[in-house]
């Protein structure tokens, strides 16, 4: 016998939480939104999406990483699902503290 991979339920929370995330996206700031959305939906490179909105491609990585903070926030506020370990931890990587060294300026 065998069963299927998800159950009807999981599928249903994860069409519920990608819905959920759309909402979400929708209330980002307009340049944060579209850059998110070129580089997850199209997945334009940040040159290319530098070269579209005619801006730098500091400010597309800018617009990116405030674009995913703030996505962050909202769903750790609205209580959705956001698992830190979605990503492996890769065995080369090194902890750095923020504050380099200095007191307590990192944190």
């Amino acid at each position: 016998m065998q069963f299927s991979e998800e159950s009807y339920e999981a599928k249903q929370l994860m069409r519920d939480t990608k819905s959920r995330l759309r909402d979400l996206v929708k209330e980002l700031p307009e340049e944060q939104k579209q850059v998110l959305i070129m580089r997850h939906y199209l997945e334009m490179s940040f040159q290319e999406i530098a070269d579209r909105t005619g801006v730098s491609i500091n400010t597309a990585l800018g617009r990116m990483r405030y674009a995913l903070i703030n996505l962050r926030k909202k769903m750790i506020k609205n209580h959705i699902a956001y698992d830190k370990d979605l990503y492996p931890k890769r065995s080369d990587q090194v902890y750095i503290p923020r504050d380099l060294g200095r007191g307590n300026e990192g944190d």
